[in-house]
This record gives C-alpha cells, sequence and structure tokens, in this order.
C-alpha cells in the first residue's frame, strides 16, 4: 500500500528531519517492514528508525533518559545503519531517516509490504494425525530464531518431548515461516497473531485444548500472545523464552540483551494464558542473569496457573529442552500441565543430592523394553564410553570402561570425589559394575542409553565433558 507521511510534529526532531531525513519514493523490503513493526513496540519517546534509500537495509536505536538529544539518536542510527548494510552487504545506498519517535519523517511516498506473520502450519514429523475427535488436543510448536539461516517451508522437525506428546495421543504441529530471518525481525505482537490465526483454525475443527509448545523467540512471542486467552492456546509450555537475542550480534555486544531479562516482567504481568517456563543453567549466551526469580515472582503476583522450573539440575544450555534427558525428566510434567492439571506433582522434582531419587520412571511397558534391550555383544561395543550412574541415597559415579573386564570409577559423595580402578563383567546381558545394570536404547535413539538395575536405579550413558548435550553433567553437582 502507499503511506503518505505525516508532518513532523516536534520541533526538535524538525531540525533533525531537514538535515538527515530520506526522501522521494521507496518500497519497504519484507525484513524492513518487519523491523519496523517491531520498532514500534519501543516504549520510549527518544527513538529513531533509519533505512537505506532503496528500502533493504535498517537500524533502529533508542535512549532511555530524559536529557537524550533527538539529533544524536538519529545521526547514531544512521552511522549503524550504514554499518551493518555494509557489512552484510544489503545495499549500496546510504542511510537515512525514515521515523522520529512515532512519527514517520520520510519525505515521499511509501510502499509497505505485508508484515503480517506469514506462519505456516507443518505436520510435526512421525505424526500420524488422529483428528479432533480422537486426539486428546493438539500442539502447535513455535522454534526460536535462527538469525543467519533459513528454516526449508516443510521443516517440522520438533523436540522429543513434542513427539512424545504425539506418541500420548496428542496431535502434533510446527510453525514455520518462509524466511527466518523475516521471523526474528517481525514484532512479537504481530508474529503471536500469525500463530493464533493457526490457532483459531484448530479450534475451528474440534479440537478439545490446544497447546502452544516454544523455545526462546517462539517462547516469548507465547508469552504476548497469551495475553488474550480469547484468541490464544489453553497452555504454553515455554523454553527459555527471549526477545531479544543473544549477548553478542555479528561479535558485537547485543544492546538489546539485556531485556531478556528487564523486559519479562511486565510481559508475564499481563500474561492470562496458563504457563510452564523452563529456564536451563549453562545458557549464558542468551541470559542475563535472574530470570527465573523475575518470572517466579511476576507470576505469583499475576495468580495465574503456572509453574516455572528455574535450572533444572543436570540440563545444561540453550537447547536443552530438545534433549532426550529432558523428556525423560520432564515428560510427564509437560503432558499433565498440557491436559489442564497444571498442580501436578511430576514437576516437583527434587535436587540428586536429597535422598528422594531424582531420575525414577516406570517401565511399564516391558514387550518395548526387551526389544530395545542392549545385547552381551553390543555392551562390548561401548568399551571407551562412560556411564554415569545417580545413586537413591546421593552421590553419583561416573564408571569410564577403559577394557571388556576393567572400568575406572569416579565417585562424587558428600562434596568429595574420589577415583579408582575396579573390575568389570558381562553377566548375560548385564554390565556388573559395584552393581549389575540392563541397559536399553532409549527413545529409539540408538546413540542414548538408559540402564535399570535390579532395584531400580538407573543408569544414564554420556561422555563426562562441560556442555556435552547428550549428558548429564556431574561437574557442577550440588553436593551434601
Amino acid at each position: 500500500m502507499i503511506k503518505h507521511t505525516p508532518l513532523l510534529a516536534l520541533a526538535a526532531a524538525a531540525l533533525v528531519a531537514c538535515q538527515t531525513t530520506g526522501e522521494g519514493p521507496v518500497e519497504l523490503s519484507r525484513s524492513t517492514a518487519a523491523g519496523f513493526e517491531k520498532y514500534k513496540e519501543v516504549d520510549f519517546r527518544e527513538k529513531a528508525f533509519a533505512i537505506s534509500q532503496d528500502g533493504k537495509a535498517y537500524m533502529y536505536m533508542w535512549c532511555a533518559h530524559t536529557s537524550c538529544s533527538g539529533g544524536t539518536i538519529a545521526t547514531e542510527t544512521i552511522y549503524e545503519c550504514d554499518r551493518r548494510r555494509r557489512k552484510r552487504e544489503l545495499s549500496d545506498q546510504p542511510c537515512r531517516v525514515f521515523a522520529m519517535g512515532d512519527e514517520i519523517v520520510w519525505e515521499g511516498a511509501v510502499t509497505f509490504p505485508d508484515t503480517v506473520a506469514a506462519y505456516q502450519l507443518n505436520i510435526a514429523e512421525g505424526t500420524t494425525l488422529r483428528g479432533p475427535a480422537d486426539a486428546l488436543g493438539a500442539v502447535i510448536y513455535a522454534p526460536g530464531n535462527r538469525a543467519d539461516t533459513d528454516l526449508p517451508a516443510d521443516d517440522n522437525r520438533v523436540p522429543i518431548y513434542v513427539s512424545t506428546m504425539q506418541a500420548r495421543g496428542w496431535d502434533t504441529f510446527k510453525v514455520v515461516t518462509n524466511n527466518d530471518q523475516l521471523r526474528g525481525a517481525l514484532g512479537h505482537k504481530r508474529a503471536a497473531e500469525g500463530i493464533a490465526k493457526h490457532i483459531a483454525q484448530l479450534r475451528e475443527q474440534g479440537y478439545r485444548r490446544v497447546v502452544v509448545g516454544s523455545q526462546s523467540f517462539g517462547a516469548w512471542v507465547s508469552l504476548v500472545g497469551g495475553a488474550d486467552p480469547e484468541t490464544w492456546a489453553d497452555a504454553n509450555i515455554a523454553a527459555v523464552p527471549g526477545c531479544c537475542g543473544p549477548r553478542t550480534v555479528d561479535g558485537e555486544i547485543n544492546d538489546r540483551f539485556d531485556r531478556n531479562r528487564t523486559e519479562l516482567r511486565p510481559v508475564l504481568r499481563d500474561l492470562k494464558t496458563p504457563t510452564l517456563i523452563f529456564y536451563f543453567e549453562g545458557d549464558d549466551e542468551f541470559d542475563p542473569g535472574g530470570r527465573g526469580p523475575v518470572a517466579k515472582s511476576a507470576l505469583a503476583r499475576n495468580g495465574i496457573p503456572h509453574r516455572v522450573i528455574d535450572q533444572p539440575y543436570g540440563l545444561r544450555g540453550h537447547s536443552a529442552a530438545w534433549s532426550a534427558q529432558f523428556d525423560y525428566a520432564f515428560g510427564q510434567c509437560v503432558a499433565d500441565f498440557a491436559s489442564g492439571n497444571t498442580d501436578t506433582t511430576a514437576c516437583e522434582i527434587p535436587p540428586l543430592a536429597e535422598t528422594k531419587y531424582l531420575w525414577s520412571k516406570e517401565w511399564t511397558d516391558p514387550d518395548a523394553f526387551d526389544a530395545a534391550r542392549v545385547t552381551s555383544a553390543d555392551l562390548r561395543a561401548h568399551v571407551g564410553d562412560t556411564f554415569i550412574f545417580y545413586h537413591k541415597t546421593g552421590g553419583r559415579s561416573a564408571y569410564y570402561l577403559q577394557a571388556e573386564d576393567r572400568a575406572l570409577v569416579r565417585r562424587d559423595r558428600k562434596g568429595e570425589t574420589t577415583e579408582e580402578a575396579i573390575d568389570l563383567r558381562i553377566d548375560g546381558d548385564r554390565l556388573c559394575l559395584d552393581t549389575c545394570v540392563t541397559l536399553y536404547h532409549w527413545s529409539g535413539d540408538r546413540d542414548f542409553v538408559v540402564g535399570v538395575s535390579a532395584d531400580g536405579e538407573v543408569v544414564m550413558q554420556g561422555t563426562v565433558l562441560e556442555g556435552n548435550p547428550r549428558n548429564i553433567q556431574i561437574a557442577s553437582a550440588p553436593t551434601g
């Protein structure tokens, strides 16, 4: 559409407009137009939005102090816009001011493309739809943002916990855009509108419940969308919600990074949808610190049904919710919350060091586990692997299989760490260390092994390396 710019109202900004404002007809690219939508959400009076003369590159900045100069913000924004367009080779035309504050100051006709979040709904991988009559409900997975990569239009990959929801009786879907960078630039409200359209369609089809599972950018969008319970889902499962990107972007400090925490309280204040939130330790690139306590405090004041699981032991990094360990520990918690049981005790998991055992699970399908059993021949292939044993009475032991007949064990108990060599033997299909365990391939993943001893204790396979996403960590284990 064609939009004619209004006259500039503020005298201070008028001087800036004479010196730095762009002029002539301009057509904004989809990314620039989406960036402008996000700019309009910035709740500061002193702010500026600059674009290249051809509308292909943009940058916006703001100042939170009353003493800020409109001219300074405009100049700095133009400088950063020019630097960005050259670095990313977005345009060869110089940047000029497009808007000051809430006013467009560009002198000429401006053409805006359609910037509504063009989310399409794909059936999640491994899903055979049951349909509204037979399914418990529908789960829509909203992914995080990968700023430098486009997701294919047919992308349907989802975390293991979402696949488990499908196995529990839900129909599962994933929303994607045809341009991942566009999704990252979209304002959260506009992105929420795109997902809300699919929520409405699923309800019209007859699904009894609709739940949004999400990650990072998508999780923040779910918090924004959840402010309107009439158009949003029945529940949110939000892993590491973040509004404003990582600590660094293109090797430079992200000035908006701290807003991942400072903007959290007002968003949660307006939330009206039951929400389960997860934060994980080791998420330093996306976490300014303190998000868990802020979320707990804000939601306690809000009063809506909620749970905040803050840095559960053994799950590390921004993508921890994609891991088999997350599904293993919190799959039932997620399923209960999605079904409306927000008071579920499945989320109340104590630290490993406490006597109540963390990684307990009922093995309800012996036939399925028999099929997944690791045979004695397979066991010999695990020489060189490390197995981590969590004891019901507290403490951890890590067994490094040095050969078929010996292992090196590292024990962490009551704050003390010891290492010793022990005998290892294979008894039928059991691996015998301090105790004998039967091993199973977990969730169809041939590289991830779970072991169960006769009294129900569990072993997790993995390499004891800091940050290994396939490992239940022991490096920073609580003591006592």
